[in-house]
């Protein structure tokens, strides 16, 4: 029986799609996910203190340097309180000291010395008690940052452990993004993308720096957090953008 060469032709065709059809194709390139700006450091500050709030120089929005004076309080009670510590200490230390004198000539016993040191001792406690809560009088900034929210305002009086002003870094910024768990066959840390801020429309390099300790196994994504690789002039916390990556393997 003899074969047509347009049989031949055919089957060779088919052949041939189907060695290419098992072939895998290059993965497509990752679509682009949403992300969300965030401060790196940022602090809801209180107090517990019971005193009256007697400055706030400092406004919702405003800048301000590490260690400038943010809230100052009314502390003359607690000032007074810390003073009257002080000197009972003095007291009680002194005391110690002259019962320990008279030890040695033998005026006195070791239960006398032994009570003088125990109120010399709680009477330190006490004065290092009341001195460390003056510290609270003046709240100073603990990084360079902004004012997020004001929470007080001067001559209230805010009750004690009140959240009273809310504070972000101004020199850290990281992108929080949300992304498929399939991903990780390609995403490590250090893996590059391009942030779109929606606000300014302008882009910005960024890379990788955590990845989640678990994937979500509900929606199978995984969140991510990246860094930008230069800080981005005239960008705020709360600024959403995309996300484009670039799959390696692709």
């Amino acid at each position: 029986m003899k074969i047509k060469p347009t049989a031949i032709y055919s089957a060779s065709v088919l052949i041939a799609a189907l060695l290419l059809a098992a072939i895998p194709a290059g993965a497509a390139e990752p679509e682009p996910v949403r992300g969300v700006v965030k401060s790196q450091q940022e602090a809801v500050l209180s107090v517990a203190l019971n005193a009256r709030v007697t400055e706030t120089p400092v406004r919702a929005g405003q800048a301000f340097k590490k260690d400038d004076v943010l809230l100052t309080f009314d502390c003359e009670i607690q000032n007074a309180q810390a003073k009257a510590a002080s000197a009972a200490y003095s007291a009680r230390r002194s005391a110690h000291k002259s019962n320990v004198e008279l030890q040695q000539y033998g005026a006195i016993g070791d239960l006398e010395v032994g009570l003088s040191k125990a109120e010399m001792q709680e009477a330190m406690a006490n004065s290092e008690a009341v001195s460390a809560r003056t510290k609270d009088c003046v709240i100073n900034a603990p990084f360079d940052g902004r004012v997020s929210e004001l929470a007080i305002n001067a001559y209230e009086t805010p009750t004690p452990n009140q959240p009273l002003i809310k504070i972000i870094s101004s020199e850290a910024f990281e992108v929080h993004l949300i992304v498929p768990s399939n991903w990780l066959a390609w995403l490590d840390i250090g893996s590059t993308l391009v942030f779109a801020v929606d606000e300014s429309g302008k882009r910005h390099q960024a890379a990788v720096r955590q990845i989640g300790a678990e994937v979500d196994a509900v929606s199978r994504t995984i969140a991510l957090v990246a860094q930008f690789k230069e800080l981005p002039a005239n960008i705020l916390p709360g600024m959403s953008g995309t996300a484009y990556f670039t799959d390696p393997q692709s």
